[in-house]
This record gives structure tokens, C-alpha cells and sequence, in this order.
């Protein structure tokens, strides 16, 4: 899968099970209002999952209009 899928493939789980189930009753919310952004990381381990999850607390810091983020790490943590 590419970027691109992969981002849309877990955008369609947050809206289908997460909003849909209603395990978070402010995801649908910030969805509509594209507040939650959704990032795939490159890291190949945890060492580089850690960095990326600090750049996107920075972010959320930085970036008022940014509620959440989905950092999706399809190359760490496997056996999670």
C-alpha cells in the first residue's frame, strides 16, 4: 500500500469503528471538521517511531487548528 492508502484506509476505520461504535464520542466532530490529521510515519524502529511521535506533539503544540493526531506506523511495532 502506498501513502495515500494507507491513510485512507485508516481514516475509513476511525469513521467506521471509532465514530461508528461511538468508543469516541468527539472523533466525529473533529473528523467533520478536518481537525484530525492523519500522518504516516517512515520509522523502521522504535528509536524513530519516538522522534516522529515528538514532531507530531510539537505539532499539535505549534498548530492550534490541528486537534489530533493519527500517527500510523506501519513499520514498527508488529507484534504490538
Amino acid at each position: 500500500m502506498n501513502e495515500s492508502q494507507v491513510v485512507s484506509a485508516s481514516r475509513q476505520w476511525v469513521e467506521e469503528v471509532v465514530v461508528g461504535y461511538n468508543l469516541c464520542p468527539f472523533a466525529k466532530r473533529e473528523l467533520v471538521k478536518n481537525r484530525v490529521r492523519f500522518v504516516v510515519s517512515e520509522a523502521e524502529n522504535e528509536d524513530e517511531l519516538l522522534q516522529a511521535l515528538q514532531s507530531e506533539l510539537q505539532r499539535l503544540e505549534d498548530e492550534p487548528d490541528v486537534e489530533t493526531t493519527l500517527l500510523i506506523h506501519p513499520g514498527v511495532l508488529q507484534d504490538f
